[in-house]
């Protein structure tokens, strides 16, 4: 139920829905800066990945009209562990893959940092042409994390990520037979910021968090024998504050609440002057109780309210049964 798809970069689809109503995480936090809907998997480094969760589905009762098709969350490598690993890859083509990975704890802080570097000068799978299959591009992501544990019940964190990508852009197009050649650039630049504080005490955990995040994308292409060049600039941000709170009121049965608010402004010279910030915000809260009623039946309700300054205010209510009649059958 799960395909990759080309147009705008790598997509991803789940159960058949188009890639704009997949959401992509990383370490719980939603990625932005979709084109055409797409959101460019080549952005993410793969170095530093734990573990991938898939929930494939709705899950717009919690995340949002964007989990239509499903939820994927990338997990990075996590703190506590005392480790340094340095790794360099070299391979035709001058690719070359350098990686960073330093994890400490002193005390109780932990502190994570993690550095990628890659390159390559692309390869094209038909010989004698203009345009690669893989352009020429380096990419550059930092990420650091530090958690500090004041004693058995708070917590408080913060983490950081940017990613910087330069392609170098050879398009060769077809007008009257004649072929026109255009040349150029594409760089890309994110960023991510994720303090939170938590507290947790005997079966109630209750987070506060905030996330900033921004994207910023310029595409020049200069086009043979024409006076013009495109310029294409891109500008997102992205803030959100939120609380969630978990109760695990006995073993078979669980509550999460919460509520938050999220104010983003768009910026592109595509539909108007960069000058001209498009913004909107969206406040929300939503519920979602977990039963589980046998050790066969199991059963989830929930509900979102969103709150949407530039559209209609909607409910995202969400019902689900899992049975399982054995352990090789659900």
């Amino acid at each position: 139920g799960i395909n990759i798809v080309e147009g705008f970069g790598k997509g991803v689809q789940v159960q058949g829905l188009s890639s704009e109503y997949t959401l992509i995480l990383v370490d719980g936090e939603p990625l932005i800066g979709r084109t055409g809907g797409v959101l460019d998997l080549s952005r993410i480094s793969v170095r530093n990945i734990r573990k991938i969760e898939i929930v494939k589905g709705p899950s717009s009762s919690l995340y949002g009209s964007e989990a239509m098709g499903g939820v994927i969350n990338i997990i990075t490598d996590g703190a506590g562990l005392n480790k340094t690993d340095v790794g360099l890859r070299y391979g035709r083509f001058n690719t070359l893959d350098g990686t960073v990975n330093f994890s400490r704890r002193f005390n109780k802080t932990d502190v994570t940092a993690s550095f990628n570097y890659n390159k390559s000068e692309g390869y094209s799978l038909k010989p004698n042409q203009a345009q690669k299959t893989v352009e020429p591009f380096w990419k550059m992501v930092q990420q650091v994390s530090i958690n500090h544990q004041f004693n058995d019940k708070w917590k408080l964190g913060s983490g950081f990520r940017r990613n910087v990508t330069y392609i170098d852009n050879t398009i060769q197009v077809s007008n009257q037979g004649v072929s026109i050649l255009s040349k150029g650039f594409e760089r890309n630049d994110e960023f991510n910021l994720t303090p939170y504080l938590q507290y947790k005490s005997g079966k109630i955990k209750t987070t506060l968090r905030g996330y900033i995040t921004g994207f910023e994308s310029v595409q020049l292409l200069n086009v043979k024998g024409s006076t013009g060049t495109y310029n294409d600039k891109f500008n997102q941000l992205f803030s959100r504050v939120e609380n969630q709170t978990d109760w695990q009121i006995r073993e078979q049965s669980s509550l999460t609440l919460g509520a938050g608010h999220v104010d983003e402004s768009v910026a592109s010279n595509r539909y108007d002057s960069m000058s001209t910030n498009r913004k909107n915000s969206i406040s929300y809260f939503f519920a979602q109780h977990e039963e589980q009623l046998s050790k066969q039946l199991t059963l989830i309700g929930g509900f979102r309210f969103d709150a949407n300054r530039a559209y209609a205010s909607v409910w995202s209510p969400k019902i689900a049964f899992q049975y399982k009649p054995s352990g090789k059958l659900k």
